[in-house]
C-alpha cells in the first residue's frame, strides 16, 4: 500500500479479509458485495458509500442560481438510519452567501458525503497494514471513540484507534450491513458475525431485503437489548418448521446459519448475534450496551416443546408464544423493563419467575389484566426443562394456586395473596398457607408444605415454589376479577 494516497490509488475489497473486529468485518463483506474484487479508487469507494448511507428526505431547499438569477429548488438529503445517529458530518456548500428578499442563501446546494480523509503515515490497528491512517471515531466504528473524551468498549487501548482507508470505508459500510430496530429514541443495531461466506449469505438474503422493514423480523420492539434479541429469535424460530403458513426462506436460512438445525456439511462455527443499543440525544448519542449471543439451539429445543404443547390445546401456537412474551409491558408508563428482564433470564437459562410475579402484582393488578392464554403452559415447560422443577409439583402448584386465587377473589381476601408474596422465610410461607387454610376454607396440599433438607420442596427451593404459587394464584384472581367485571358490564347493558 503506498504511503501517498492519490485519486489513482486503488484498493481491492475481499470479504474473506477479516480483521477480528465484527463491525469492520461486516463492512468489508458489504463493500465486497458492491465493489467485487476489482481494484477501485477512492472516488468509487466514496460513491458506493454515499449511495448506501445517504437518501432524500422528501423535503425541498433553495439555493440562488447565479446563471438564471433565480432561487432554484433542490432535494434535501440526510444520513439514513442508523447512520444518522453516529455520523455527524454536515452537508457543505461550495457556494457563496447571498441575500435574497432579506434571507441568506447559498449559490450552490450543499453536498453530503462520507469523509475518507487520508490522514498520516502509520499502521492500521485493525488490519495491520502500513499505510496512511486516521483516528477512528464513532462515525466509522460506534464502539470506538476518542478515549480522551469518552469511554470506549476496548478499555485496553491507551491511545486512539487508527484505521487505514479500506478499514475506514468498511466502518462506514457496516451501517448498511446491520439490521436497525428502533423504538422511540432507542436504536438496536443487529450484526451477524461469522465466516465471510456466512456473512455474505446473511447480507444478501436477510439484511438487504429487510433493511427498510426490520419490524417483520422481530416479534415486538422494545427499548432494551435482551428483549430485542429474544424478539428476533422467536421470529426466526417460528419460520423453521412452518407447515401450514408460507415460511420465509430467508429466516429459514438464518436459522440454519445460527445452528438451529444440523447442516451438511457441518458448520465450523454458527453465526454470532451481536446487538449494539444506542440512544439518540439532542447533541450526539449514548451507547448503552453491546450484547453477544451464541448458540440459540438450546432455546430452540425448548421452543419446539412449547409448540408441541400449545398445538394440543390452543390455536396458532406461534403467535401465542410471541404474545406471551410481548405482554410484559407497563403500558401506563410505556416501560418494557419487565419484558427485558424476563428475556434476559430466558436467554441466559436463569429463573424468570420473580419478574413475572412482580409484573402481576405491580402492573397487571393495576390494569386488571391477567396473563395471556398459554403463558402458564409456556413457563411450566421452561421450569421443567431449565429449572428442573418436576411436572407433578407444578401440577399441584397450578391446581392449588387456581383455587387460592378464585377463593381470594370470591371472599375479598386479596391480603392473603399479598402476604404470600411478601413471605421471606420458610416459616412465613408456612404461616401464610396456614392462615389461608382457615380464612378461605381451603385444604393445603401436603406436598406444598413438605420442606426437606436445604429448605427444598420436591428438590426445588421453597422460594421458587412460593413464587410460582403466587403467579398461579394471582393470575386466577385476575381472571376471576376480569370475568366479574364483564358480567357486571353485561348486566348493566341488559337493564338499559
Amino acid at each position: 500500500m503506498p504511503n501517498r494516497v492519490t485519486e489513482t490509488t486503488k484498493w481491492v475489497f475481499r470479504g474473506e479479509q477479516q480483521t477480528g473486529y465484527p463491525w469492520l468485518d461486516v463492512g468489508r463483506v458489504v463493500l465486497a458485495e458492491y465493489l467485487g474484487t476489482r481494484p477501485v479508487t477512492r472516488s468509487e469507494i466514496q460513491q458506493t458509500l454515499d449511495s448506501l448511507l445517504i437518501a432524500r428526505t422528501g423535503n425541498k431547499g433553495y439555493y440562488y442560481n447565479q446563471q438564471t438569477n433565480r432561487l432554484e429548488p433542490y432535494d434535501k438529503v440526510n444520513w439514513v438510519p442508523p447512520a444518522d445517529i453516529f455520523i455527524r458530518i454536515p452537508g457543505r456548500s461550495t457556494g457563496k452567501r447571498v441575500i435574497v428578499h432579506g434571507r441568506d442563501y447559498r449559490t450552490a446546494p450543499p453536498a453530503l458525503t462520507v469523509s475518507l480523509g487520508a490522514g498520516r503515515n502509520g499502521t492500521c490497528d485493525a488490519c495491520g497494514t502500513k499505510a496512511r491512517v486516521r483516528d477512528a471515531g464513532a462515525a466509522m466504528m460506534p464502539l470506538l471513540v476518542n478515549p480522551s473524551k469518552f469511554a470506549n468498549f476496548y478499555p485496553s487501548l491507551r491511545r486512539g484507534f487508527q484505521l487505514c482507508l479500506p478499514c475506514t470505508a468498511a466502518g462506514y459500510a457496516a451501517f448498511a450491513g446491520c439490521l436497525h430496530v428502533a423504538r422511540g429514541s432507542t436504536s438496536h443495531l443487529v450484526l451477524f458475525h461469522g465466516n465471510p461466506s456466512q456473512m455474505a449469505m446473511v447480507y444478501r438474503l436477510v439484511v438487504q431485503p429487510y433493511r427498510h422493514m426490520p419490524e417483520r423480523l422481530v416479534a415486538f420492539r422494545g427499548a432494551h437489548t435482551e428483549e430485542t434479541v429474544l424478539a428476533l429469535l422467536l421470529r426466526v424460530f417460528a419460520h423453521q418448521e412452518l407447515t401450514t403458513d408460507a415460511p420465509e426462506p430467508a429466516l429459514q436460512t438464518l436459522g440454519a446459519l445460527l445452528g438451529l438445525v444440523p447442516a451438511e456439511p457441518a458448520l465450523v462455527q454458527p453465526l454470532r448475534l451481536i446487538v449494539l443499543t444506542a440512544e439518540r440525544r439532542t447533541r450526539g448519542f449514548d451507547v448503552h450496551r453491546v450484547y453477544e449471543y451464541e448458540s440459540p439451539a438450546g432455546l430452540y429445543a425448548i421452543y419446539r416443546r412449547w409448540l408441541e404443547a400449545l398445538h394440543r390445546i390452543r390455536d396458532d401456537p406461534r403467535s401465542r408464544i410471541e404474545r406471551a412474551f410481548a405482554q410484559f409491558v407497563d403500558r401506563a408508563a410505556n416501560d418494557t423493563r419487565y419484558r427485558n428482564e424476563i428475556a434476559r433470564a430466558v436467554l441466559e437459562a436463569r429463573d424468570p419467575l420473580p419478574w413475572i410475579e412482580s409484573f402481576l402484582f405491580d402492573v397487571a393488578l393495576r390494569a386488571n389484566r391477567p396473563l395471556e392464554t398459554g403463558t402458564e403452559e409456556i413457563f411450566a415447560i421452561y421450569a421443567n426443562e431449565v429449572l428442573e422443577m418436576s411436572e407433578a409439583l407444578q401440577r399441584t402448584i397450578g391446581s392449588f394456586g387456581w383455587r387460592l386465587g378464585r377463593a381470594a377473589h370470591a371472599q375479598r381476601e386479596f391480603g392473603v395473596l399479598y402476604s404470600l408474596r411478601n413471605a421471606r422465610t420458610p416459616e412465613q410461607y408456612l404461616r401464610v398457607l396456614n392462615d389461608a387454610q382457615f380464612r378461605l376454607s381451603l385444604t393445603i396440599p401436603s406436598l406444598l408444605i413438605s420442606l426437606h433438607e436445604g429448605e427444598r420442596i420436591e428438590g426445588t427451593p421453597w422460594l421458587r415454589v412460593k413464587t410460582l404459587l403466587c403467579i398461579s394464584a394471582m393470575n386466577a384472581y385476575l381472571r376471576a376479577k376480569d370475568n366479574s367485571v364483564q358480567q357486571h358490564t353485561e348486566g348493566e347493558g341488559t337493564d338499559e
